[in-house]
Formats: C-alpha cells, sequence, structure tokens
C-alpha cells in the first residue's frame, strides 16, 4: 500500500475518536423559512421610572444555548452531554483548507443504558449507537461514520475500552482517563481479501474551566478536555503508527460546543451552529 493510503486511512481512523459524524458534503445555504426555530427567551415589560436605567450589560451566551434537559435515564443521564429526540445539535466541522460542512446531530431510542446517535447530512445519514455504564458514555461502533471515503476498505469495531465521555462526579480539572478500540480493517484489492488490525488509543485530561465562543454563542464556563493518542495499523507483516492530539469543550446543559485536532501536521475543527427544538 502506498504511503499516502496509509496516512490517509490513519487520519480516518483517529478522527473517528472525536465521534461526531464528518462526511464530505458541501455547506447549504440557509432558507428563509426555518424548519425549526430556536429557543429565545421573552422579554417583560418594566413600567417607566424617574431613574435612569443604567446599561444592561452584554450578554454571555446567544439565545440558542439553552439549557437542555435530557430525556436519557440512568448512566445514560448526562449535564455535559444531554440527548432529547426533540432536539437538534448544528455543527460545522472543517477538514484543514477544505470547504466547511454543515450537518445536524440527533438522538433516538434514548434509555437508561444506551441510545443513538444520528448524523445527518444533505442526502446521508449516519447513526451510531452509545453505551452507557459507570465508566461513562462511549460510541460502540465508531466505524459507522467515516470523514473520507476508502474504496476497497471495511472497517469493523472488534473491541473497546474506556469511555469517551467520563461520568458526572468526575468532572473536576484533572481528571484523567483513557480510551481504546481495536478494529479490523478489510481491504479488497484485485479481488483478494487482506485483513488488518487497527488500534486506537487515547489519554484524555479534563485541563480547565474555559471561556469559548463559536457561532451558537458566548460560553464563559465550558469544560475543555484534552486528548492525545495513537492509530496504530498493521497489515501484511508491516505497520505504521500517527500520533494525533485534539481538545474538545462541552458546556453543562448543552453538550459538546468545539473541537480543534492536529493530526499529521493536519488540523480539524468542529463547531456548534445552534441548538434547535
Amino acid at each position: 500500500m502506498k504511503r499516502r493510503y496509509w496516512l490517509l486511512l490513519l487520519i480516518g481512523l483517529t478522527i473517528l475518536t472525536l465521534a461526531c459524524g464528518v462526511a464530505t458534503v458541501v455547506v447549504e445555504e440557509p432558507t428563509a423559512t426555518p424548519t425549526k426555530s430556536v429557543m429565545t427567551p421573552t422579554a417583560t415589560p418594566v413600567p417607566p421610572t424617574d431613574t435612569p436605567t443604567p446599561p444592561a450589560e452584554a450578554p454571555t451566551s446567544t439565545p440558542s444555548s439553552l439549557q437542555v434537559i435530557s430525556q436519557a435515564t440512568g448512566a445514560c443521564q448526562h449535564p455535559y452531554f444531554p440527548v432529547r429526540s426533540d432536539t437538534d445539535w448544528q455543527y460545522q466541522s472543517q477538514m484543514g483548507a477544505d470547504a466547511p460542512m454543515a450537518y445536524s446531530v440527533t438522538y433516538d431510542d434514548i434509555g437508561a443504558e444506551s441510545f443513538t446517535s444520528r448524523q445527518t447530512f444533505p442526502g446521508a445519514t449516519a447513526e451510531s449507537l452509545w453505551l452507557c455504564s459507570d465508566e461513562g458514555l462511549i460510541p460502540s461502533e465508531i466505524a459507522t461514520f467515516l470523514p473520507i471515503e476508502f474504496p476497497g476498505f471495511e472497517f469493523e469495531t472488534l473491541d473497546f475500552s474506556g469511555a469517551l465521555v467520563p461520568p458526572p462526579g468526575e468532572w473536576e480539572v484533572g481528571t484523567t482517563w483513557g480510551t481504546g478500540y481495536t478494529m479490523q480493517v478489510t481491504t479488497r484489492v484485485l479481488g483478494l481479501s487482506i485483513s488488518s488490525g487497527a488500534d486506537i488509543s487515547v489519554d484524555n485530561r479534563i485541563a480547565a474551566v474555559e471561556q469559548v465562543v463559536v457561532p451558537a454563542g458566548t460560553y464563559p464556563q465550558a469544560v475543555r478536555v484534552d486528548s492525545t493518542g495513537m492509530a496504530l495499523v498493521n497489515m501484511v507483516g508491516s505497520g505504521m503508527e500517527t500520533p494525533f492530539s485534539f481538545s474538545h469543550w462541552y458546556v453543562e446543559g448543552v453538550g459538546m460546543v468545539k473541537i480543534a485536532a492536529d493530526i499529521q501536521g493536519g488540523t480539524f475543527d468542529m463547531e456548534l451552529l445552534s441548538v434547535e427544538q
């Protein structure tokens, strides 16, 4: 296999760990009539007084940063990862200098031990089953959404360990945890089927609580998680490994609002556009 195919494959595998569902689509221009309305606060009239009213302080976030009350129960109920079947999380992602790509994330089959995440693009949909336990939340099939097209490749998640999102009681600065996936990659070349193993390991740390600004609003209390990892693919006695790092920001009652990743000198960014009900 040529080196460029190795690199593309490894980049694809590492971006899968971000669990945000990226596809090669073109951002559509917004239409005049929205399909869903963003919840906005209503103003209460104030009677006039003789005392001048001081100027209002700048809001810390836009109306789209509404607090989402999760429908999940049990281990799936998480303040930093709320899930509802009647809510859309609108995101925009960009890989390097490529054109930005827009998509939405919704949830279904919400329960106490699992829920389904659905990423919707123009003309395409991808789903992933998330499992919930005392260790936290983890997508069991990261290979169900690929950010890059790989003709002739098939991916299967064989095993996973740790969690992508730690349990609510461990959301403190300094908390560390690990996430790991073992995958099988099957390649078909000239009628032959060749299987190889792919291992992805990630070390995560809650690094800070800080302000983050995204199109959906300004969030002064976003929790930043820094992650470093390694993706290793072994095929026909040879292998290649790729180190990567990324940060992701979560807001209580909103969910994930931003990702910034560095993979082999390339960049991947994701930002929350809005939360719609």
